[in-house]
């Protein structure tokens, strides 16, 4: 019994070593949601909050267009990776803004945390002007602590950027949020895909907690094989180095 709990064990420490390597915090492609006929529907966790007008997020495959029967005519077109990026857009002068909120963030051990996205906001002669919409990003610790800015982009920006955005200490909580305001000035709409934070520091891998369960609350009788009987959880941080698990040793009593 004790030489499979160890294989069990030593397999899930594996899986996570391999998983820590890239040492990403957060990412969010917009693929994973339901789709047609919704195209508003968030991703799972994804908030919305307006800060001017009641205009929501969309999630198209590239930025807006007046002819959508002809994909290839949005602009950009298409999203920057899969089927769908968000997009916020509307034809008016009014200047809506609503900011698209992430899920709590878990960045607590971080050293040098980056938010890095790709964007666009492609420039559009409207009523005899050339104007662009607009993008702010802003932080959070919790769900009560007030907005702090990070970036903002008001210049147009025609085809797909990348943003990167190292976060302020300040920002390093296991609860953090990440807004993107997007503001219509009206244009072919604020575009953001592929958003992650990942470690840009290096940082020597160390044991960060372990916990252990067990699904009984009562004793195991005899004759009982292949019975699980504990789960042990090891948290490590770090992105550099290895960890080596090379023995265990647990009393029953």
């Amino acid at each position: 019994m004790k030489s499979k709990l160890l294989f069990i064990f030593c397999a899930g420490v594996f899986l996570r070593s391999v998983t820590l390597l890239s040492q990403t915090y957060f990412f969010e492609g917009f693929e994973n949601r339901i789709y047609p006929p919704d195209n508003t529907t968030l991703p799972q966790g994804w908030t919305q909050s307006y800060v001017s007008g009641n205009n929501n997020w969309e999630f198209q495959n590239g930025g807006h267009t007046k002819y959508p029967q002809y994909p290839y005519t949005r602009k950009p077109y298409p999203a920057k990776s899969g089927s769908y990026n968000a997009l916020f857009q509307k034809e008016t002068f009014s200047r809506p803004a609503t900011r698209l909120i992430t899920p709590p963030i878990n960045v607590s051990h971080s050293s040098k945390p980056m938010l890095i996205f790709w964007h666009a906001q492609a420039s559009r002669y409207f009523f005899n002007n050339w104007t662009n919409d607009e993008l702010r990003v802003f932080y959070r610790t919790s769900t009560t602590a007030p907005w702090t800015l990070l970036a903002e982009y008001t210049n147009p920006s025609d085809s797909w950027t990348e943003r990167n955005i190292l976060l302020p200490p300040a920002a390093k909580s296991n609860t953090l949020y990440i807004a993107f305001e997007g503001r219509s000035m009206p244009g072919w709409g604020t575009c953001i895909d592929d958003i992650s934070i990942i470690e840009t520091d290096t940082i020597p891998k160390t044991v960060n907690s372990i916990s252990a369960t067990s699904p009984f609350n009562t004793n195991i009788g005899r004759g009982i094989d292949n019975a699980l009987i504990m789960r042990l959880d090891i948290a490590v941080k770090g992105n550099l180095g290895t960890l080596t698990f090379d023995s265990l040793y647990i009393d029953y009593t």
